[in-house]
């Protein structure tokens, strides 16, 4: 599990705990709220009334602060969103942008090896010609002699 993990886990536990605790002490004066008289129960009321206010109040307030982080929070989000988009979009641009390089070099290697060739196959030429031309007078010579 990671870190951020267990704290929350950490944090749902503690919280649990907290229920728990408020559960059974609100079990505890339930169970002996039978046994007192009427101004005693309703000074309990009015206890209960100003804790559950404050309770509210301070959840109220923690829910106020938990939307002004997650507010925050998104913002942050949105910008480290767009920050990737941004990242993504150039290097995408760069990888294009290699790609025609390369194509072009590629192109380039192509164009010499044609060239190379062609200087090549005028070698060639050269000198089936040439080789063409001592055959014609090769022949010339015999045809020549033999007359």
């Amino acid at each position: 599990m990671s870190e951020q993990t267990e704290k929350l886990k950490h944090a749902a536990q503690e919280r649990l705990e907290n229920v728990r605790q408020q559960l059974d002490k609100a079990k505890e004066s339930l169970e002996t709220t039978f046994d007192k008289t009427k101004s005693q129960v309703t000074e309990k009321i009015e206890e209960v009334k100003a804790s559950l206010n404050e309770t509210r109040r301070q959840v109220g307030k923690s829910r106020a602060g938990l939307k002004t982080e997650f507010k925050e929070h998104k913002n942050e989000f949105a910008q480290k969103v767009e920050h990737i988009k941004e990242a993504a979009t150039a290097k995408l641009e760069e990888r294009s942008q290699h790609k025609i390089i390369v194509r072009a070099e590629k192109a380039e290697q192509h164009a010499r090896i044609c060239i190379d060739n062609a200087v090549v196959a005028i070698a060639e030429a050269e000198l089936a010609c040439l080789e063409a031309c001592k055959a014609r007078m090769e022949a010339e010579e015999i045809l020549a002699g033999a007359t």
